[in-house]
């Protein structure tokens, strides 16, 4: 009877697991939660590549605009927003080219001081996960040194 039982019981495929972050700092593994400690970019995600230097960071999502090909770590996306830990584009910092629907999950919740868009994208930030709360919307390679009320509130960020 039991058996009968699970017969009848709808399947339901399963859902595709959210991709685990890793983390790498000049090509070796560092534990996701030093991500805020350094450079970082997520182009390559789930991989997040760090980097001690910014001009290390920027270097490796750069184009080769000579021979028109863009270098593989730009093969995913493309920065929307770079994000720095300190007031007046100071500090560590994470260019991000994907959706979050937490920051914690790369270390960077409530550690946002100052940002720059990027690439004439536009995106939207929230103070709480999941696209939550007040937000701050921002366009078109804006840049914003201080965020007032805002400074270090910061728990998801989207696209457009």
């Amino acid at each position: 009877m039991f058996g009968v039982l699970l017969a009848l019981v709808p399947s339901t495929p399963a859902m595709a697991a959210t991709p685990e972050v890793v983390a790498t700092l000049d090509g070796r593994p560092i534990a996701v939660a030093d991500i805020p400690d350094y450079q970082c970019h997520d182009l390559e995600y789930p991989v997040i590549r760090c980097f001690r230097k910014i001009a290390d960071r920027d270097a490796s999502i750069a184009v080769d605009i000579d021979v028109g090909v863009a270098s593989a770590s730009l093969a995913s996306g493309v920065v929307y927003v770079t994000v720095y830990d300190g007031a007046n584009f100071t500090g560590s910092t994470f260019s991000i080219s994907q959706d979050y629907d937490a920051l914690a999950t790369i270390g960077w919740n409530d550690r946002v001081s100052s940002f720059k868009g990027r690439n004439s994208e536009s995106g939207r930030f929230f103070v709480d996960w999941f696209g939550g709360g007040s937000n701050w919307p921002f366009c078109c390679n804006s840049t914003y040194g201080s965020l007032g009320t805002y400074n270090n509130t910061f728990s998801s960020v989207y696209r457009g």
